[in-house]
């Protein structure tokens, strides 16, 4: 029979631990946004009492651009940022890879979403046989051609200098480029997005 797992304790000054906290946090904080948007529904319902009920349209998708390998967790991060606050995100599965089908998916969700946000890291990731400008460049000009709003981050501490490939380190130096902490990065789109705080912050 399978046996209970004994937790494995995490240091509270440990990057994983804040991480952790900011996850619960997160969620306490939707819960609860969830409670008060059921309230305020329920009310509505009685047509003796004036209406509450929030009448705004549910908000355009928010496109996540495909990343590098290294930047898979940011990636998540911004995505669990981005649903606390109702904001829907797109893609909701992972890309095919390759160049055709690529482009032919993240065309058609360029033309659902508002937003495409992209983070950017120090190596290009990789290039497809049929997509000589590689994935990341492509997400950026086809952002740019669709006439799309672009947001883009990179690591403040990222010498981009060194940065070997010289169109990949164009795009690292790209006006719509954000060098900053992924937190600031974060808050930068939500008020981009200008959605409702969730009633509880830190």
């Amino acid at each position: 029979s399978a046996t209970a797992r004994e937790p494995i304790p995490i240091a509270p000054e440990s990057e994983l631990f804040y991480e952790r906290m900011s996850d619960l946090s997160s969620s306490i904080c939707a819960q609860l946004e969830h409670i008060r948007h059921a309230e305020l529904a329920s009310t509505s319902s009685d047509i003796s009492r004036p209406s509450f009920h929030n009448t705004e349209p549910l908000p355009q998708p928010i496109l996540l651009a495909q990343v590098t390998d290294d930047l898979e967790d940011e990636r998540d991060a911004i995505r669990r940022y981005l649903e606390q606050y109702g904001i829907p995100v797109l893609p909701t599965q992972d890309y095919p890879q390759g160049g055709q089908a690529f482009e032919a998916a993240f065309a058609e969700d360029l033309k659902k979403c508002r937003l495409v946000v992209q983070l950017l890291g120090p190596r290009p990731g990789r290039t497809p046989p049929d997509l000589k400008i590689g994935y990341a460049r492509h997400q950026t000009l086809a952002t740019q051609v669709a006439k799309v709003k672009l947001m883009q981050w990179r690591r403040s501490d990222v010498n981009v200098e060194q940065v070997q490939d010289v169109a990949h380190r164009e795009l690292l130096w790209g006006e719509t480029v954000m060098a900053s902490t992924l937190e600031e990065f974060k808050l930068s789109v939500l008020q981009h997005v200008q959605r409702p705080k969730p009633m509880v912050r830190e």
